[in-house]
């Protein structure tokens, strides 16, 4: 007989069939719990959807030469282009178009110096109104709009 259809006497420690209710050599009497073997269980893991990756929105190559889709306000080129000549040494216009850092540059710089530096900021200014006013709808959008460049 094979280990498991065998079990143990717990009063003499003898090995003893399955199906025998009382032990052969002790007469010792098995309870009906040892009787039955024990059911057999196999783990099953519990049932999930197979592996799916998140979702993507498909790939769109970028436009080369067109201005980035942004949610950016209308920046208006006549009036930038004035803004620079009459009120560019405070940095007005900079202020306007959205590029902070260089108004606050040619205010800070206006301001500091106690205007002693202020006409090279006016120069600066009327500089960068002409190429404002000069440069095409689609040049002022991409390099001072969008790129925020200087000049």
């Amino acid at each position: 007989m094979t280990q498991q259809n065998m079990k143990i006497c717990p009063q003499c420690s003898r090995m003893c069939p399955a199906g025998v209710a009382v032990c052969p050599q002790c007469a010792y009497q098995f309870s009906t719990i040892f009787m039955q073997p024990p059911p057999q269980q196999t783990f099953q893991p519990p049932s999930q959807p197979p592996y799916q990756p998140p979702s993507q929105p498909p790939y769109q190559p970028p436009m080369y030469g067109y201005p980035p889709q942004t949610a950016q306000r209308e920046v208006n080129k006549l009036a930038a282009g004035l803004l620079a000549i009459f009120l560019g040494t405070l940095g007005i216009h900079a202020f306007y178009m959205g590029n902070n850092s260089m108004g606050i540059t040619l205010l800070c710089v206006s301001l500091l110096s106690l205007g002693i530096l202020a006409p090279f900021c006016s120069v600066f200014a009327i500089i960068q109104g002409i190429a404002y006013l000069s440069s095409s709808d689609y040049d002022f959008y991409t390099k001072y709009v969008v790129r925020k460049q200087w000049i």
